[in-house]
């Protein structure tokens, strides 16, 4: 079943050679420039001026340094209404918060620090990190090694510093402002078809296995790299820098190929080895290796299965907005902590506006993902007919891979105690039964990773599975020492003679 190791080495090569991932290079983080090539100057503009239809050349600031929306936007009526019911009668134009400089004085923006003021880091895309009160997390310090935090002093090294009632004001603005911005590509969402197109030129999938696979080790070190990849994705949209859409797309290319060449063992890169304890990255990743498979099972296209994979990988993007303290709680959360988990969804379509190219439709699958087909989820309450089929097949894979992970509130479940939970849940109506199939036909009714019971006796890990007989995996029995052991095919022998008795 396995194959030489030069094999697998080709393997390796191939996928590096075809789906580089692409290094995200320090240039980009620099300011934008006017045509003429030289930085533009921070102008302040009137709140009484802004008005519908107005274009934004320049990213539109608070006057403490926040930005609220990116150059290229053009104002709507509830975009105009929400920046007037903040309370500033005046907010900023510039390309980059280190512009503001040049308007410091006019605009007032804090300069010195003092009992009544809070330390605040912002971006230089102005984007509002954390201040004093929050914990400092790995996609902040990710963050800050772009060199993308900027000071509102720089002789002084001292960090933006926010009078307590403007910050909870800035905030307010902000959250009000993220609502409109959804609001509005509400709007362009109604005419998107809900579908997932299949059946139309899918990719081809072998029921046989193959040689080539990965082995344990491989499977860990591609799976590192991805989650690293992962993570500086969340810190440049976290810095508010832009992200190239083929530095995803590559990913989404290297599963795709892996689950072409060897549709029964994928789910292993998901399953297989223990999660990395970097939870928002590790999940990403999971999600996203579990989507695309899913999304090939069910027949779909080469673009659709990309844009499943966008959306995937990018659905959370919102959480790192949401305090660590409230991710991480071992403890049932409160009604306004429930409420800041919730309003993820509505950051994370503010957030991946910095990748240019998105398909609308991947934005709309990302807003949705917790919509559940009873009308049950959030954040619109959204019953089936309206909820996009992307959606609803990330919001399998979503459950299915938290589940199956430790988190501070609860341990770890089975794989095959997760995947009972999801045929629960279609039974009752919450989850969509083509969906959660196709995470069945992926993964096996005994998922890949279970430790399982035989027939004979023996134990053995489930490697892999077959998309037509659900409950006869691929396995291999426990070895001897550090040697593995047999590894056995049980779709290709009679129930009779082995089968998988019980998950362990």
């Amino acid at each position: 079943m396995s194959c030489p190791h030069g094999a697998r080495r080709g393997l390796m090569d191939g996928l590096r050679r075809t789906c580089r991932v692409q290094t995200l290079a320090p240039s980009a983080d620099k300011p934008k420039t006017h045509e003429g090539g030289s930085t533009g100057l921070a102008t302040v503009i009137a709140c009484k001026k802004l008005y519908p239809g107005l274009l934004l050349r320049q990213g539109l600031y608070t006057r403490q340094g926040i930005k609220l929306l990116p150059p290229g936007m053009r104002l709507t009526e509830t975009l105009v209404k929400a920046l007037q019911r903040s309370g500033e009668p005046s907010f900023v134009l510039a390309h980059s918060v280190r512009e503001l400089g040049s308007v410091a004085a006019v605009s007032g923006l804090a300069t010195e620090s003092s009992g009544l003021r809070r330390r605040v880091a912002v971006t230089s895309g102005g984007r509002l990190a954390f201040d004093d009160s929050e914990e400092v997390e790995e996609h902040h310090r990710d963050a800050a090694g772009f060199g993308v935090f900027a000071e509102a002093d720089a002789q002084t090294d001292r960090p933006w510093a926010i009078r307590h009632h403007e910050l909870a004001r800035v905030r307010a603005t902000l959250l009000n402002v993220a609502d409109n911005i959804v609001a509005d590509r509400e709007a362009r969402w109604q005419s998107l078809p809900r579908v997932i197109q299949k059946n139309i030129e899918p990719i081809a999938l072998p029921d046989e296995l193959i040689a080539g696979w990965l082995d344990r080790s491989e499977i860990g070190r591609l799976k590192a790299e991805r989650v690293q990849e992962h993570r500086r994705i969340l810190a440049r949209l976290v810095a508010g820098l832009p992200v190239e859409i083929t530095t995803i797309t590559s990913m989404i290319e290297e599963a795709t190929q892996l689950m072409s060449r060897h549709p029964r063992r994928y789910a292993q890169l998901a399953l297989a080895v223990d999660r990395i304890d970097d939870y928002l990255p590790d999940h990403a990743y999971t999600r996203v290796v579990l989507a695309v498979g899913m999304a090939m099972r069910l027949g779909a296209a080469h673009d659709e299965v990309i844009a499943t994979g966008l959306a995937a990988g990018l659905a959370d993007i919102g959480m790192a907005m949401v305090p660590k303290s409230i991710r991480d709680a071992d403890r049932p959360l409160d009604e306004t902590e429930i409420n800041k988990v919730r309003r993820h969804a509505a950051w994370s379509v503010v957030m991946v506006h910095e990748i240019a190219g998105l398909p609308e439709c991947v934005a709309l699958a990302i807003h949705q993902h917790h919509e559940r087909d009873d009308a049950s989820g959030y954040p619109r309450a959204t019953k089936a007919t309206g909820i996009h089929e992307i959606a609803r097949l990330i919001a399998v894979a979503d459950e299915f891979a938290a589940a199956t992970a430790d988190r501070p509130h609860r341990p770890a479940r089975r794989p095959f105690d997760a995947m009972q939970g999801l045929l629960a849940q279609v039974s009752v109506g919450t989850l969509a039964r083509p969906m959660v199939r196709a995470l069945l036909q992926l993964v096996g009714l005994f998922p890949v990773g279970s430790l399982v019971r035989l027939s004979d006796g023996t134990v053995a890990t489930v490697v892999g599975s077959h998309p037509k007989m659900v409950d006869r995996p691929i396995v291999q029995r426990a070895g001897a020492g550090d040697r593995p052991g047999q590894t056995v095919d049980l779709s290709i022998i009679a129930p009779g003679d082995l089968s998988v008795l019980e998950a362990i």
